[in-house]
């Protein structure tokens, strides 16, 4: 790979979602990146190389512990993983906790309020 950014698959998952007629809101992931004219790829975690420095997790929905090993293991070396959504098998790959959620996703900001 010889692009800065990875893009991880979820076809199953967006097939999954729209036969169950659910919304598959990870696929803006590739359509940002696509509007920003930003260079990337689409591979497994298996395929990630440290010529590829970030790997973009849009849905954990079809990672395997293997798949969730082999992206620590990437990130050990060097690598960096944006995780969009809920960790799912990467929570106990990577001792990652869901501190809480938010109503259909979204996230409010107030102005009183310090993060």
């Amino acid at each position: 790979m010889n692009t800065s950014i990875a893009l991880l698959r979820a076809e199953s998952a967006t097939a999954r979602a729209h036969a169950e007629d659910r919304h598959a809101w990870w696929t803006y992931a590739e359509e940002i990146l696509g509007h920003q004219r930003t260079p990337y790829v689409r591979c497994d975690a298996h395929e990630l190389t440290a010529e590829t420095p970030l790997a973009v997790v849009a849905t954990t929905e079809e990672l395997d512990p293997a798949a969730a090993a082999q992206l620590h293991a990437w990130t050990a070396q060097g690598g960096t993983l944006l995780l969009v959504g809920a960790p799912g098998a990467l929570a106990e790959a990577f001792g990652l906790e869901v501190a809480g959620t938010h109503v259909d996703g979204h996230v409010e900001f107030s102005a009183e309020e310090t993060w």
